[in-house]
């Protein structure tokens, strides 16, 4: 297989191309990149889902939590999910995490993101990785 966290779908559509000699063709490379489960979507979803879940909280102090959280989620799908959460984090963080909340704020959730990719290459599970307590993030 090609990439990190193969769906049932996509080993499906493996056995298939070596039962008919077909090779990987650039739709089914396209498909990959884009499906819910593996692709670059999904990630995406991951780091929207716990952002709003963020805000519908509204807990001082949970966004470490769910910084952490949506990272992981995200790195636990493989090479794309690492590469997809560290992209949204810098482009969200930087610009506007240092001017919203400063340069400390802005460190500390790096740190938080950070925790997320670590526990999961880490194979460890969520709760292990990210603390539902605030200030276990704070250095």
């Amino acid at each position: 297989n090609f990439r990190e966290g193969s769906s049932a779908e996509s080993e499906r559509r493996a056995e298939a191309n070596k039962r008919t000699g077909t090779s990987i063709g650039a739709a089914n490379v396209v498909d990959s990149l884009l499906t819910d489960t593996i692709g670059l979507l999904a990630p995406f979803k991951d780091l929207k889902r716990n952002y709003d879940a963020m805000k519908k909280d509204n807990y001082d102090g949970n966004d470490k939590f769910f910084h952490c959280k949506a990272n992981y989620e995200a790195a636990k799908r493989g090479k794309w999910g690492e590469f997809v959460g560290k992209a949204m984090s810098a482009m969200r963080e930087f610009p506007y995490g240092t001017i919203k909340g400063g340069i400390q704020d802005s460190s500390d959730d790096w740190e938080a993101n950070r925790r997320g990719w670590r526990g999961a290459k880490a194979g460890k599970n969520l709760l292990e990785s990210c603390s539902r307590n605030p200030r276990d993030y704070y250095k």
